[in-house]
Order: structure tokens, then sequence, then C-alpha cells
């Protein structure tokens, strides 16, 4: 069931698909017609804001870090801790009412 769906977007041909959804997400840097329709709105893609919303709402808030539990360089600079744990997403409203 498509109800049961998340897709993320940022431009015109996403337009569909962010409606067709339960849960519609516009990327932060996405057109304003895409952030119009969307149910949530990420954080940038410079600020790996696709995979925060993904942790956030599917995975619930787990980190997808490495099995050790510590991120490694590249993980840091991305926005993780050591402890592997991503920045907590903050989805922002879309301009959608009623939502």
């Amino acid at each position: 069931d498509l109800r049961d769906a998340l897709a993320i977007g940022d431009q015109l041909n996403d337009l569909e698909m962010l409606t067709a959804v339960g849960t519609g997400v516009a990327m932060g840097g996405a057109r304003p017609e895409v952030r119009s329709v969307a149910r949530l709105v990420a954080p940038p893609v410079e600020e790996e804001g696709a995979a925060q919303v993904i942790e956030e709402l599917v995975l619930g808030g787990r980190p997808s870090g490495p099995a050790s539990g510590r991120a490694g360089p590249s993980a840091r600079r991305a926005g993780m801790g050591e402890n592997g744990r991503r920045r907590p997403a903050t989805p922002r409203r879309g301009g959608r009412s009623g939502v």
C-alpha cells in the first residue's frame, strides 16, 4: 500500500511520487513547488538529509554506523559522532495544510 511508503525528492519530476505516498519528503534544497506538496522537509543534501530522514522514520533512530559502534573519519566529517550516531533529523513541516 502506497500509504505506507516513504519517498524523497527535490525536483519537478518527483511531484507525482511525493503525492502518491503516505510520507512525501522534500530535500532542504528542493524547488518551492516540491516543498509545497511534501509532508516533511529534510535537511539539505550537504547535511545528509535523506539519510537523517531514513534513520528517523524508517530505522526508528537506530544508527547505521560501523558494526564496531565507532564512526570512522569520513563518518565524523559527515556529522556522525564517535559512537556512530548521526545528529538527529529535524524534518520541518511542508506547505500542505492539515498535515
